[in-house]
């Protein structure tokens, strides 16, 4: 269970400008009830050919609300295949994935009792942010189950792990993603070691770079996740692993 101040909200800052592309523009600022979302799609040009799906994308916005789910993180959703003018299958579709991703994460956050029942708006806002991160991270291509071990493995408090490492270092396997397509049991491993590792929650955005070098001196992606657990399991920070990421590579 969340303690204290909660989980501190913060993105973990990633190297790679390939990982930029997968996180979306800042959610807006007021949600959309859903009386004005059907106004928007009936009224707003952008929005004319979404019109005979109007009841079907209002329903995924009601089904999230009626479940007490974050249903504004479709907002943007809506809004952006509107502005490149997608079909209304594939916004329909879209929407439908997103929400998907919003229960998935939500079920992970409560099965890892970190899902405080309160509705004061400070909880409400906390809930949604951690909903977002998950989200981006699912979208990212880091399975469920992935996710859902590494927070299942943190605590409020003692020396287990904080809910904030474990976020940062699922946003940091979204970017290796990116770079390296470490097979799962592979990554679980990895992702596992590192989390009850010594390595610093700040250094988990050094990660990417060490896949990025190991990809240019021809490692695979296995390779490059086995001899990055091993070390972390010994004890090991980025220098070492850089080095031995080097050293296998033939270069010094």
């Amino acid at each position: 269970m969340l303690h204290g101040a909660g989980v501190k909200i913060a993105f973990g800052a990633i190297v790679l400008c390939v990982a930029a592309a997968i996180f979306p523009r800042p959610i807006i600022a007021q949600e959309l009830t859903l009386d004005q979302i059907e106004s928007l799609v009936r009224e707003n040009s952008a929005f004319v050919q979404y019109r005979p799906e109007i009841t079907s994308i209002v329903d995924q916005f009601h089904a999230l609300k009626a479940d007490g789910l974050p249903s504004r993180l479709l907002d943007d959703v809506l809004r952006e295949g509107a502005a490149k003018r997608v079909p209304p299958s594939r916004l329909l579709a879209a929407l439908q994935a997103a929400a998907s991703r919003i229960r998935t994460a939500a079920g992970i956050l409560k099965d890892s009792q970190m899902w405080p029942e309160s509705l004061t708006p400070q909880v409400v806002s906390l809930r949604e942010e951690l909903v977002r991160r998950l989200c981006i991270v699912l979208q990212g291509g880091v399975s469920p189950l992935i996710v859902s071990t590494l927070m299942s493995s943190v605590t409020g408090g003692g020396a287990s792990p904080s809910a904030e490492r474990a976020l940062r270092l699922c946003e940091s396997l979204v970017a290796i993603l990116q770079v390296a397509a470490v097979p799962g049991p592979d990554l679980l491993s990895m992702a596992t070691t590192l989390l009850s590792s010594r390595l610093p929650d700040a250094s988990f955005q050094s990660l990417p770079a060490l896949f990025v070098r190991g990809r240019i001196y021809g490692l695979d992606a296995t390779t490059l996740a086995q001899t990055v657990t091993a070390i972390a399991s010994r004890g090991g920070g980025i220098i070492l692993m850089d080095n031995e990421i080097r050293r296998i590579g033939g270069r010094r």
